[in-house]
């Protein structure tokens, strides 16, 4: 009993004297790891071997190398394989590296050889290879000295390497341009002393069979900046996506983000670069081997979130009292522009829904308020002149500096805004600090002639408000991209040809 009672003893005392133990230990400890902490410069005082080709394993000696984050041989990244001490440090020579001093670096210095490291360069042999391939296959190649390759091309269209080993490659077949045809050379690029080489097979092609896409799943809609996946079958050969719409004077061209066998992806982006209106309806082709191409979607929406409120309408292009004037009456809430005819016809409702036309007068380009009607006159459909005057009383207000105004700070801003395509709705505190409009009539005059009141320029941005008892009911945004003038204007027939290209926002 007494020896079980001493023993109980001993195991008492040691569990108060433990922790005071551990105590000192862990302060020592501390000082060590603070010790381990520290980075101190590397040095380098010599290597080996002192050349070989790609795929070299150097050892390289020195001193605080346990800390190295780079390694450099003839001023090209190296691999490092292995920190074996803060005197050993190993790396291995990559495909692309030269000849030159072997560097190397951590975050307190670096340092380097003061001998070189030479390359040798092994010309890769290509011994096997399939004599038919399908794109988007993976085909195995055989050979020797394939670590000096540094890409494989299908005709000169880069293949992906997914193994690469000194005698054996595994290599996806790339989708090749329908110019490159069937029958075609697979060339093994390598570095040299004097640039990159190719072999391959020459004189030997390997014949190419092609797959086509399937579409199982297209989608109706997008939303712009955001991901749009389509899936099928054989997509990764999926290249581009092309959007179009009848006012776009240029298709949009997209790269795909992401493309696999099953399903390929593209970003929808800002659409003011290209969308008439909001929702817009565009087609949806897509592009692969280069040339081909394949409507997906005639009907494909384009939401731009927020922008509910507001038309955009771009490039619109407005003329003067020519006698085949075909765009001279603006209609906001349609975005179109209409000739004379089709006022008189009321096509749209255009008699009373036009916001402003325009017309050459005073020695310049008239962006005119309707219901200043005198301009309608100089207008005819079928040899009759038009009826004088419109229904809607509408007024302007230049926002950035033009040749004879100084905006505030408010209108300045607003004109950013519109100048940047970033409205998003037309509210009244969109404009709150923006001078009332009061301006009936602002002209562009062409730099070989006179000038006149209210003169603007491309690159001005207006507001424009229609009125009803004294109040704005509606609210729009003109940015002037283009004026077009003939050089004879020595009569109004011959200045009449005049143009002005506008961008528009209207509120709904």
């Amino acid at each position: 009993m007494k020896t079980v009672y001493k023993y109980l003893k001993i195991l008492s005392l040691s569990a108060l004297v433990l922790p005071i133990v551990w105590t000192c230990n862990e302060d020592t400890v501390e000082t060590d790891l603070d010790a381990l902490r520290q980075v101190f410069p590397p040095s380098v005082t010599s290597f080996s071997p002192a050349s070989g080709p790609v795929g070299t394993v150097i050892t390289i000696i020195g001193d605080n190398l346990g800390s190295i984050d780079s390694v450099w041989i003839g001023g090209v990244k190296a691999m490092v394989k292995n920190r074996v001490s803060q005197e050993l440090l190993v790396a291995e020579v990559t495909v692309d590296a030269k000849s030159g001093k072997i560097k190397v670096q951590n975050r307190a210095g670096t340092a380097e050889s003061s001998s070189n490291f030479t390359m040798e360069y092994a010309i890769p042999v290509l011994t096997d290879y399939p004599t038919a391939a399908t794109v988007t296959e993976t085909v195995l190649l055989k050979g020797a000295n394939f670590q000096s390759v540094s890409a494989v091309y299908f005709a000169g269209t880069k293949a992906q390497i997914t193994t690469h080993l000194n005698s054996e490659m595994l290599v996806t077949v790339p989708p090749l341009p329908m110019s490159a045809g069937d029958d075609v050379d697979i060339s093994l690029a390598y570095y040299t002393a004097s640039g990159i080489e190719t072999t391959g097979t020459t004189g030997a092609p390997v014949h190419i069979n092609r797959v086509y896409p399937e579409f199982t799943n297209i989608p109706n809609k997008g939303n712009a900046e955001s991901m749009v996946t389509v899936l099928g079958d054989n997509l990764s050969i999926i290249e581009h996506v092309i959007l179009d719409t009848a006012g776009m004077p240029v298709p949009l061209v997209i790269p795909v983000k992401t493309a696999a066998k099953t399903f390929f992806s593209f970003e929808l982006p800002d659409t003011l670069t290209f969308v008439i209106t909001n929702p817009t309806s565009v087609r949806l082709r897509v592009m692969y081997y280069e040339t081909n191409e394949e409507l997906l979607n005639d009907n494909f929406v384009i939401n731009i979130p927020g922008r509910e409120t507001v038309y955009f309408w771009e490039n619109i292009t407005m003329e003067c009292q020519v006698p085949d004037a075909a765009s001279v009456f603006f209609v906001g809430s349609t975005g179109r522009t209409y000739d004379p005819c089709q006022m008189v016809a009321n096509v749209d409702g255009v008699s009373t829904a036009t916001d402003f036309y325009t017309v050459w007068s005073g020695n310049g380009i008239l962006i005119s308020n309707p219901t200043n009607g005198t301009g309608y006159t100089q207008y005819r459909c079928e040899g009759v002149a038009l009826p004088s005057g419109g229904s809607k009383n509408v007024m302007f207000r230049f926002l950035n500096e033009t040749p004879t105004t100084t905006p505030n700070a408010a209108e300045a801003a607003l004109a950013e805004i519109v100048r940047n395509q970033t409205i998003i709705k037309i509210t009244p505190d969109l404009w709150d600090g923006v001078r009332v409009p009061a301006m009936s009539a602002p002209r562009a005059y062409p730099p070989h002639g006179s000038t006149g009141s209210n003169p603007f320029v491309e690159g001005t941005i207006m507001m424009f408000q229609e009125f009803q008892a004294g109040a704005p009911v509606k609210t729009g945004f003109i940015e002037v991209v283009k004026l077009t003038f003939p050089e004879d204007i020595s009569t109004t027939a011959l200045a009449a040809r005049s143009t002005i290209t506008m961008n528009i926002y209207y509120e709904k």
